[in-house]
């Protein structure tokens, strides 16, 4: 199998209800592309909703962990540590 660009496309998303739709995109070294290969049509759960559904379930704690940023361009971090609250950039 050839080499391919995968493209995640968050294409609408209601911040009131959290309906999400997403679509996945393949794009070729010859210049062809794939649009639109798979569709995913869902609603996006809050963190604070899951950790009482987890707290419902019978769970006695919950913790969020965040993934910090890597200062390189495309690249994921690969640490993660507890985090309480959140700011608009999270912790390196």
């Amino acid at each position: 199998m050839g080499r391919f660009t995968y493209i995640w496309d968050q294409a609408e998303y209601d911040p009131v209800t959290g309906h999400l739709t997403c679509h996945i995109h393949y794009a070729f070294p010859d210049g062809s592309r794939l649009s639109k290969a798979f569709s995913y049509h869902w609603r996006l759960w809050t963190l604070p909703e899951l950790q009482e559904i987890l707290a419902e379930a019978g769970f006695r704690s919950s913790r969020v962990w965040w993934q910090g940023t890597d200062p390189r361009p495309g690249r994921g971090a690969t640490t993660s540590r507890p985090w309480s609250t959140a700011t608009r950039t999270p912790p390196g």
